[in-house]
């Protein structure tokens, strides 16, 4: 009789840890190309997700872009994220491109993302990214990323 309220109560505090938010890190190196400018980029990206429970997450996405060693315009974009299931999680949010020269005007794009996901320990993966932003100067990508949970 003792232990069946014990019970309830232990899986209660069991069900609200796993439904604690957690945050994730995720460096990538990508190569980009841009049919405006024709010419391929080399960007690193950095998210910064909270995932509020283990399928849905948002967080914001900030990109460097650099052409044969010289800095362009960087990038930041408000995501939002969803695994999909184990190995892959989508990313879809609005990008703002940040005017690099005075007198230029920086733009909105949409910014979307696919990524594979090998997660060899539960708060590490890693794996290929695919994307891509759809603006004034729409890029195609793809590339590596890692990602650290904590």
């Amino acid at each position: 009789m003792l232990s069946l309220p014990l019970t309830g109560f232990s899986q209660q505090e069991k069900k609200e840890e796993s439904e604690k938010g957690v945050w994730e890190f995720s460096p990538s190196i990508i190569y980009s190309y841009a049919p405006s400018l024709s010419e391929g980029l080399l960007k690193t990206e950095f998210h910064v997700t909270y995932w509020v429970n283990e399928e849905w997450g948002g967080g914001l996405s900030y990109t460097h872009k650099f052409i044969n060693s010289a800095e362009v315009n960087d990038d930041l974009a408000l995501i939002g994220s969803w695994n999909a299931n184990r190995f892959l999680t989508l990313h879809l949010g609005l990008n703002y491109t940040i005017p690099k020269k005075e007198g230029e005007n920086g733009f909105f794009g949409i910014y979307n993302e696919a990524e594979i996901n090998f997660r060899p320990k539960k708060w590490f993966s890693f794996g290929p990214v695919v994307g891509s932003v759809l603006s004034k100067r729409t890029e195609l990508y793809g590339g590596l990323h890692l990602a650290f949970e904590f």
